[in-house]
């Protein structure tokens, strides 16, 4: 997303600005956290009712529950920043495709630094690819290898 302004309201409630691209990513986005994107007519790119579906769907169930637990515990109980990426890589592969390392630092949680870190390591196991940005030089894109790929459809088919 853009940055956007954010205004006063009178009662001094911030009010922010979001164009109609900016809303419909929030809308995406929370869909994705609470596993709600089918419901609203999203296409995953997977067919209905196949393996690989059942898994995915799974894997949805898993990262929204990572996220709900996080907001009855505290997240240092339960840190396990690696799989997370994984995870959201997983799950919004078919829906959005690629990533920065700052959104999946944003869908994940946890510090950029943190997420680097992990990235790397993830890269080292060869579960995920690191590619330059096409027009962003300063950003780096994350995708799931087809190891990564497979090797989580094979958990989540389990």
């Amino acid at each position: 997303m853009t940055d956007v302004p954010i205004q006063r309201l009178r009662s001094g409630e911030p009010k922010i600005a979001l164009s109609a691209s900016d809303a419909r990513e929030a809308a995406r986005l929370l869909g994705l956290l609470t596993g709600q994107e089918e419901a609203a007519g999203r296409k995953t790119g997977v067919a209905p009712g196949s393996q690989r579906e059942v898994a995915i769907s799974r894997a949805r169930r898993e990262f929204s529950e990572r996220k709900r637990r996080a907001e009855f515990f505290s997240a240092a109980m339960f840190g396990e920043p690696a799989w997370d990426i994984l995870l959201a890589l997983y799950v919004t592969e078919g829906t959005h495709g690629r990533h920065t390392m700052t959104s999946i630092r944003d869908l994940v949680g946890v510090p950029l630094t943190t997420a680097l870190r992990w990235a790397d390591y993830l890269e080292r196991e060869r579960l995920i690819a690191r590619s330059q940005h096409p027009t962003d030089r300063r950003s780096m894109i994350i995708e799931l290898t087809d190891k990564g790929r497979q090797t989580l459809d094979g958990y989540f088919s389990q």
